[in-house]
């Protein structure tokens, strides 16, 4: 697979794909080597009340260290956001305002 970009520095595809948004957005943050919360706790990433269906598979390019703009993307169209704790690295994915 090969792409063409128009951004300075180095890319990253990858391969999005699953039947739920939560388990795509868990293989989108794993990627970025980015942590995610499995817990049943106040530690877990998915806060949001619902999951999604997600039936659409493609393949995504973005700059090396742009998990925002990949999460962006991947949410796009779902009522809910994603957040980045800076201290930690962990995602977190809430119902949206």
């Amino acid at each position: 697979m090969a792409g063409v970009y128009d951004f300075d520095g180095k890319a990253r595809l990858t391969y999005v794909s699953g039947q739920s948004l939560r388990e795509v957005v868990k293989q989108v943050v794993l990627n970025y080597e980015l942590r995610w919360g499995e817990s049943l706790t106040h530690k877990r990433s998915w806060l949001a009340s619902n999951d999604y269906q997600f039936s659409a598979d493609y393949y995504l390019l973005t700059p090396w260290d742009d998990i925002d703009g990949a999460l962006a993307t991947v949410l796009d169209g779902y009522p809910v956001t994603a957040s980045i704790l800076d201290s930690t690295g962990q995602v977190f994915i809430e119902e949206a305002l």
